[in-house]
């Protein structure tokens, strides 16, 4: 489990390329693996609220 800045730099990573698809989502999949895109956006909605 990482810190609470290693969380926050990952989930907005994982924003940004969701906002704009490019290879790198293959690394965060492979760096999440049981971190579905929905689980992601549902972190970060609860973080920015």
């Amino acid at each position: 489990v990482q810190d609470e800045s290693g969380v926050d730099s990952v989930i907005e990573h994982v924003a940004s390329v969701v906002e704009s698809p490019t290879p790198v989502t293959n690394t965060i999949d492979s760096a999440l693996p049981d971190a579905p895109t929905v689980q992601v956006e549902v972190l970060r909605r609860r973080r920015t609220s």
